[in-house]
């Protein structure tokens, strides 16, 4: 049964933790054993909470059994545990589990453009000062910033506004506050990037990026159009199905994640995933 409540809204759920917590003693008490004094417990949510260091990582799938299941949450213990469970928020679950099936979850997490988790670990090879080469491993925890996957290099970009607008786009955070724009881009299924790559001396041809969407919110191309004369942003959308564009003025830019979000995401990345294993 697919459950995926707010898909097609931007509005965003939020888990009443102090509702769950205050039955949660009375549900996971007969679940542990008696000589069990303690029990551990954590959230899975659609967006993370901060953790103590003050920055949000992007959580990691697991498996467990189902032990409790009602209209707010679920409830996981994790595989090869006696006292460790997972409260999963019901709101954005693709699938509803009974009792006592064993699951796979897999939380919404941000990706680069080329589908790679952005905290996937990344090998480099190193060389030491007499030559001898090593391998180094890097994970970058708490988010990462993404390149754009542009037609030309950033090295080769004359345009002031334009660099401005990629890191604009690579920087700025998205109206959910947990991804950034180009996330957002990503999520929405964004290819075939492409820039121009104005001249200032010809204000005839405004610096741009354009890129093709396709996806339950919008099929087309969208250009992101500087303005040099207003200092702002248009967007020019081209749907597949309609030779009449559409455009968007003054935008500034710290609206483009919102803009843009109003007009090409269709939060079909609002899932946490359900396997049944």
């Amino acid at each position: 049964m697919s459950l995926n409540h707010n898909k097609g809204s931007g509005y965003l759920n939020k888990l009443d933790r102090d509702l769950v917590q205050s039955s949660l003693a009375q549900i996971i008490r007969p679940l542990i054993p008696r000589n069990c004094s303690r029990y551990q417990y954590r959230f899975c949510e659609l967006l993370p909470q901060p953790n103590v260091l003050g920055f949000c990582s992007d959580p990691q799938s697991f498996t467990g059994k189902v032990v409790f299941v009602n209209e707010v949450f679920i409830l996981v213990k994790r595989s090869q545990t006696r006292n460790q469970f997972v409260i999963v928020d019901m709101a954005y679950v693709d699938a509803v589990p009974n009792v006592g099936d064993q699951v796979e979850i897999t939380p919404y997490a941000r990706h680069d453009f080329n589908g790679k988790r952005i905290d996937e670990p990344e090998k480099e090879i190193q060389s030491l000062a007499d030559g001898t080469q090593y391998e180094v491993t890097k994970m970058m925890l708490g988010g990462k910033t993404i390149s754009l996957p542009l037609s030309t290099p950033k090295e080769q970009i004359q345009s002031p506004e334009l660099l401005a607008l990629i890191e604009q786009l690579e920087n700025l955070t998205a109206p959910d506050g947990f991804r950034l724009i180009s996330h957002l881009l990503v999520d929405a299924g964004a290819t075939d990037f492409t820039v121009s790559d104005a001249d200032a001396i010809h204000s005839n041809t405004p610096s741009s990026i354009g890129f093709t969407v396709s996806n339950l919110k919008f099929q087309g191309k969208v250009a992101i159009v500087y303005d040099r004369g207003s200092d702002t942003y248009s967007l020019w959308l081209y749907p597949a199905t309609d030779n009449q564009p559409t455009e968007i003025d003054n935008i500034y830019f710290d609206e483009l994640g919102l803009r843009l979000s109003e007009v090409i995401d269709d939060f079909a990345w609002q899932v946490i995933k359900i396997k049944v294993l």
